[in-house]
């Protein structure tokens, strides 16, 4: 069998997509807290850029993504020209000799840390985003109420079940 590109070759490609993955997995975390600051001021051109941004990175870590799952393929096959699927990265990486073994499994942990921060700064945008829609719904149905002859909320603070006068208005500048 004829090995064109070597195991230690497709390790250091590996690693190098691992770290391309790590810092576009720190740029994501940046743009989710800028994103969620964003929303908290309600800065709507601000949030459009920024969802802009976020998209063009996840797209970006799609396609690092893509590559990283061809070398574990590669490499998996090399290691094991039988196999029917790609071994873990854990898995790959113990059956290789350090540094490799050992660069592979922190650079995992890195990559792997690095994607609960977006988790979890992905769930707080979200919430705020979330938040903003139920305030704006809230303002929308004041605004509504007030326009139609209603009051905005009964005594106890609640919003009214019924408007009770239905009218119209004009405005004019």
């Amino acid at each position: 069998m004829d090995n064109p590109v070597s195991i230690g070759s497709l390790v250091l490609r590996l690693e190098d997509v691992l770290r391309d993955l790590i810092g576009q997995h720190e740029h994501l975390a940046r743009h989710l807290i800028a994103k969620r600051t964003a929303l908290a001021a309600a800065e709507h051109d601000r949030i459009v850029k920024l969802l802009e941004v976020e998209n063009a990175v996840v797209q970006a870590v799609a396609e690092a993504d893509k590559m990283r799952q061809q070398i574990v393929a590669d490499l998996t096959l090399q290691l094991n020209p039988t196999a029917s699927a790609p071994i873990p990265l854990c898995d790959l990486a113990q059956q290789l000799e350090e540094p490799h073994c050992g660069r592979l499994l922190a650079l995992r942990e890195q990559l792997r840390d690095r994607m609960l921060t977006v988790q979890r700064e992905s769930a707080v945008a979200r919430s705020a985003t979330e938040a903003l829609a139920r305030h704006m719904q809230g303002l929308l149905h004041t605004i509504q109420t007030v326009c139609s002859g209603g009051t905005a909320y009964e005594a106890g603070g609640a919003s009214p079940s019924v408007a009770k006068v239905m009218s119209t208005f004009t405005a004019t500048a």
